[in-house]
């Protein structure tokens, strides 16, 4: 049984710098978010709510 450990480790690489991609980018959303008014707020939850009944 062969394992290529250079294919695995740049793969788990990959995963990690994808999931700080996601996490960066979520954080920059929160921050947007909240440095907008209630009405944003409420715009959101409802295109949430609406996207949840449809899919």
């Amino acid at each position: 049984m062969t394992h290529d450990y250079d294919t695995n480790f740049e793969d788990r690489v990959k995963a990690r710098q994808a999931e700080g991609d996601w996490k960066r980018k979520g954080l920059r959303f929160l921050r947007y978010l909240s440095s907008r008014d209630m009405e944003c707020w409420g715009f959101f939850a409802a295109g949430i709510l609406v996207a949840k009944i449809i899919l």
